[in-house]
Order: structure tokens, then C-alpha cells, then sequence
């Protein structure tokens, strides 16, 4: 069901074109981003005179669109004419307006497979004048509205007296086999449902008229004809069955308001009044998992848990991995960005599979997050982070509670960066060095702790200390790492280290926790946001005379916690920040042996 339109006011048109803006983009971004299970589902758009199909550069658009967005199965596909001859079964008219339907099927050969499809009508104006008559004259009925709740959508309209509302009437998807149902005010001002008869023994235009009567009657009966089994501030929302049952009577699904005590009516939508309801089954959902995934980690974790939304830039070996043991730990909301798709020598590396080759790495990843979770909420963004908008990076970044950076690209990570410490995000910031020996994890904690890109200027000053980290080799034309040889099991050490950092900062843990008391206070009460990690004997710092000296039997894992400067040029956290930048400068200063003992 399509619940609502995105209108492209900054399109570029012609009589025969038509171009999206990018301030469409960033508004689907925030529709998705806001929840209420809004995904982008296709595109309405006109031609001229009677052409009512789509062009062969529409179909090469919506392959291409299909190919990058792996999750959708199909496109939807609306043309709008003004065509006059007969209408055909993909057809409807509304006024002097034509919408034909379609739906688009990746072929993989560029150009996309079309379908028409069939329209299904809900005869609901039929329905609501049935209503009106049978009510009398001071009755009347709002328009429709839409609404869809996990996957499952309705058509909504207010019954209205002398203009003060009084039910509200949601008609199912799959009406008229199901009975509408019918939400009242009870003069006490609760709102419940009523029981009224939906016998398909009868002809339908018999059965809506039985309906209406048994409607007028409990209104006539309020207080004794209403069932008393629901009460504000509960819900019961049985599934609602996609057929009609053996029988007579339709069975009617219950809903009342829930966390709404101030609710009053009448309301300026009824979605104020359904919206919580149906939100509530969903959170109530959510919730039940998240207690499922921490019954082993209890007094570690709280269940606010699940209420967070993790950015996480990067989803090859460290992104993917990090992602997964966030998902397992109750996290129940991603943004997955990566322009990238899963290659073979992925798979000896990450938490990817065969089956996954090929795909974008964040419709993979986004697919096991939902095999652990099913309830988790996941966006994905399969573009590079350098070709963001700021308006759109900015809102991307304003929805989320907590950020991850685990990109190759240096530049993309300090524009995160730069962005999250702006907005006050927390963030943790990880890197592999050469042969996964070691790596780096950066913990941003604004505005009190430096950012990650005065953390990594230090890091370049300190090598004269620590000796050769390993510096990765830069592909010159990308700027990004290039990958190389090493264990995934190094790799996910560093990962997983991330990972409990990250769950550390994240801004619903409780005080009390341990992760709090072991991580989250001594890293801002210190200041040591830098974190140099061994997991092979001997490297960097903790090879001999290094900061474990001559100490016996020191293999791996180790960490080292220290304190970076922060750089009053600094764009990001300096004493005069500006506007984006996109890299930051190294420097030759060197933060010396922060080590036990000194």
C-alpha cells in the first residue's frame, strides 16, 4: 500500500523529461529516517498526451535504481496521462486524470522487466455513504487517509456529528472480505471498539447496510453496547487475518490508545489517535526481542538499548563484524553506509557469505542484521560518503544517537567526524594498520574530548615512538586504503574491542553499569580517547623497551590508552571551528610514552 507522496517541487522538467532533485533525496531520507516503516517503494511521474507506459529510458532508470537498492524486489510504477480510451485492468481514472500501474523487475541485462498491475479498489465511499444515511443528516465523514504498520496497510476516515468527531473507521486491506472496525468514544471518555455484525452470507450492499444499523444502535446504547474488555492506556492487537475465517461473523481485532492519558478528542488526525496504538504493538515487539538477546548479558546491558541508532560508515570487515555483535548486544536501530558491493575475498574476511557476492555490502549486512533481529530497524545508503550533500549527510547524522567509523577512506571519516562532534554525537572511530597487527580505536566525546581527527594527528606524530605502525598503502587515485593480507581473526579482535567501546558511550547506558564504571568514566575523566591495540607479540609500543619493557610472557591481546592533543587549528574541535572540511593536516608533535608508571 502506498501511504504517502513526495512531491519534487525542485525537479528539472521538460515536456518529455523529467530529472529528480537532490532535495528529494535528502526528503525520502527523512521520511525513512523517521520512522513509521516508511521505505521508498517507486515513482509516479506524467507523459504527455496518451503514452501510458513507460519509456525505454524509464525502464533503463528503474533497472538501475533496482541493482543499487538489492533489498526491493520490484519498483512501483505509476504514469499519469490524460488518456481517453477504454480504461485497462491496470487502469483507474480519477477525474480527468489517468494512473496506470506497474511494477519493475531487475533483469540484470540494464534494462528493467515490466509488469502491468492490477489495481485493487476498496469500495470505501460506498461504504461511508451507507454510514452517513443510516446515522441521519447531522452525520458526516472525513476523507480517507492512509496508514501502513509493518507491512500491513488501512485505509482510515473519521464519522463526525454536528462536526465533533466520534469514531473512527479503519478499513482493512483486505475489505470487504474482513469487517471494517470501528474505534468510539465512550462517555466516559475512554475509547474502545465496537462488535458489529459482518455476515458474508449476505450480499455485500446487505451486509454494509446490517453493519450501519448495528453501528446507529450502539451509539443509541453507548455506555451498554460498547464492550468494556479495553481501557486507555492498554492494547490488544490481535493479527488481523488476510482471509475471512469459516463462518458467519466477522471476528473483530481490538486496539485502544496506549501512553495517551491526555488524549482528547476531537483530534486533529486520527492517526493521534491510532499512531500510538499501533506503534506501541510494534515498540512491544521490540522490546520482547531486545530482553531475548540480553537474557546472558543482564547487569551489563539495559534494554534502553534497543532505542539507539548506530551510524556506521564502513561496512567491510570492521563495519560488518562491529554491526553484528551491536545487533546481538540489542541495538535496534543502523544507518549502513558503504558505496561498496561484497567481492569473494570479502567472504575470508567479514561476516558476509557466498550468497552475498555481488551485493550491495549494506542490503548484505542490513539481510543479517534481520536474521539476528528481525525486529531491527536498518537504513541503507549504498553511496559514497564523499557524494553526500551536507543537508542530506546532516540529517543522516542528526538521527542517529551514536556513530561508528570504519571506512578506508581517511577523508570520509574526518568529514564523519567533523559532522558528529558538531552535532555532539558521540563516536568511535577504528583502524586496521598493515597485516592486522594492531590497529587504532578512537573514541570522540564531544565537546569536552578532542576529535578523531586531532587524535589521528597525534597518532602520526608518535610513530618516531612507537616505530613503524604499519602504515597501510593509499591507492593514489582513490585515496582510500588498499587492502592487504591478514588474519580476520586480528581483524575481529579489534572489531569486537570497538564494538563493547562503542555500547560503552552509547548515551542510554546506565551510570551504573559496568561498562560505564570500566570505560565510559575513565576515558572522559582522563581524556584518553586514543587507543593503540596490539594482537601480535612485540609490536609498537609493547615490544621491548616499550611500555611492557622486558615483561615475560606478553603475547596478545594489548592496549594502550592516551591522551591526543587537540589543535587550535583545528576545524572541527579547535578555539576557532569552521565550516566542512575534508582532511586534516598531520603534525610533527608527538604525545611521548603516556605508559604505566610515568
Amino acid at each position: 500500500m502506498v501511504s504517502h507522496f513526495i512531491f519534487d517541487k525542485h525537479a528539472q522538467t521538460t515536456g518529455a523529461s523529467y530529472v529528480p532533485s537532490e532535495e528529494l533525496g535528502v526528503a525520502v531520507n527523512q521520511a525513512e529516517l523517521a520512522g513509521g516503516g516508511l521505505e521508498l517503494k517507486g515513482i509516479l511521474h506524467s507523459h504527455p498526451g496518451g503514452m501510458n507506459h513507460p519509456s525505454t529510458t524509464d525502464l533503463a532508470s528503474f533497472e538501475s535504481y533496482l541493482v543499487s537498492n538489492l533489498h526491493l524486489d520490484d519498483l512501483a510504477v505509476v504514469i499519469c496521462t490524460f488518456a481517453r480510451e477504454a480504461l485497462r485492468s491496470n487502469e483507474i481514472q480519477l477525474g480527468d486524470l489517468r494512473y496506470s500501474l506497474f511494477r519493475a523487475f531487475r533483469t540484470g541485462s540494464g534494462t528493467a522487466l515490466l509488469r502491468a498491475e492490477k489495481p485493487r479498489v476498496l469500495p470505501v465511499e460506498g461504504l461511508q455513504r451507507v454510514l452517513v444515511d443510516v446515522l441521519g443528516a447531522d452525520w458526516s465523514a472525513s476523507e480517507t487517509e492512509a496508514m501502513v504498520t509493518d507491512g500491513t496497510g488501512a485505509l482510515l476516515f473519521q464519522l463526525e456529528k454536528e462536526e465533533r468527531p466520534q469514531a473512527i473507521v479503519v478499513v482493512p486491506e483486505s475489505y470487504p472480505g474482513m469487517a471494517p472496525v470501528v474505534y468510539i468514544e465512550r462517555d466516559t471518555g475512554a475509547t474502545t471498539t465496537v462488535a458489529l455484525p459482518w455476515s458474508w452470507g449476505m450480499s455485500f450492499d446487505a451486509r454494509v447496510n446490517e453493519y450501519a444499523h448495528a453501528l446507529s444502535a450502539a451509539f443509541q446504547h453507548r455506555d451498554s453496547a460498547l464492550r468494556p474488555n479495553l481501557q486507555l492506556g492498554t492494547v490488544q492487537l490481535p493479527e488481523m487475518p488476510r482471509q475471512p475465517p469459516s463462518g458467519s461473523v466477522s471476528p473483530q481485532p481490538s486496539v485502544t490508545v496506549a501512553g495517551q492519558p491526555d488524549l482528547k478528542w476531537p483530534y486533529r488526525s486520527f492517526r493521534e489517535l491510532l499512531r500510538p496504538a499501533l506503534e506501541s504493538v510494534m515498540d512491544r515487539n521490540g522490546r520482547a526481542a531486545t530482553r531475548r538477546l540480553l537474557a546472558r548479558s543482564q547487569g551489563i546491558l539495559d534494554s534502553q538499548i534497543r532505542t539507539e541508532r548506530v551510524l556506521i560508515l564502513g561496512c567491510g570487515s570492521v563495519g560488518s563484524t562491529a554491526a553484528s555483535l551491536l545487533a546481538r548486544a540489542g541495538v535496534g536501530n543502523f544507518i549502513l553506509i558503504d558505496p561498496e558491493r561484497v567481492a569473494r575475498e570479502n567472504v575470508g574476511r567479514s561476516i558476509y557469505e557466498v550468497r552475498d557476492v555481488g551485493r550491495f555490502k549494506v542490503n548484505a549486512l542490513h539481510a543479517a542484521l534481520k536474521r539476528i533481529n528481525p525486529s531491527v530497524s536498518v537504513t541503507v545508503i549504498d553511496r559514497d560518503f564523499q557524494d553526500l550533500s551536507a543537508p542530506w549527510l546532516q540529517s543522516v547524522v542528526e538521527s542517529a544517537t551514536v556513530v561508528f567509523g570504519a571506512a578506508d577512506d581517511h577523508k570520509a571519516m574526518c568529514r564523519l567526524s567533523h559532522f558528529s562532534y558538531r552535532m555532539g554525537t558521540p563516536g568511535v572511530f577504528v583502524g586496521i594498520y598493515s597485516r592486522a597487527k594492531g590497529g587504532e580505536i578512537i573514541v570522540s566525546l564531544p565537546p569536552n574530548q578532542v576529535c578523531y581527527s586531532c587524535a589521528v594527528r597525534t597518532r602520526v606524530g608518535l610513530e618516531p615512538e612507537t616505530g613503524d605502525l604499519g602504515a597501510r598503502e593509499v591507492d593514489y587515485g582513490t585515496g582510500r586504503l588498499v587492502a592487504e593480507p591478514g588474519l580476520y581473526a586480528d581483524v575481529s579482535t579489534v572489531s569486537s574491542f570497538a564494538a563493547k567501546i562503542l555500547l560503552a558511550v552509547t548515551p542510554s547506558l546506565p551510570e551504573e553499569s559496568a561498562l560505564s564504571t570500566d570505560f565510559r568514566r575513565p576515558i572522559s575523566a582522563s581524556g584518553g580517547t586514543f587507543s593503540l591495540v596490539g594482537v601480535s607479540p612485540g609490536f609498537a609500543f609493547f615490544g621491548e623497551p616499550g611500555a611492557l619493557g622486558s615483561a615475560p610472557n606478553q603475547l596478545a591481546f594489548q592496549s594502550i590508552w592516551m591522551r591526543p592533543y587537540r589543535y587550535d587549528d583545528c576545524t572541527t574541535c579547535g578555539t576557532s571551528p569552521s565550516g566542512l572540511h575534508d582532511s586534516a593536516e598531520p603534525a610533527l608533535d608527538v604525545l611521548r610514552a603516556l605508559v604505566p608508571g610515568e
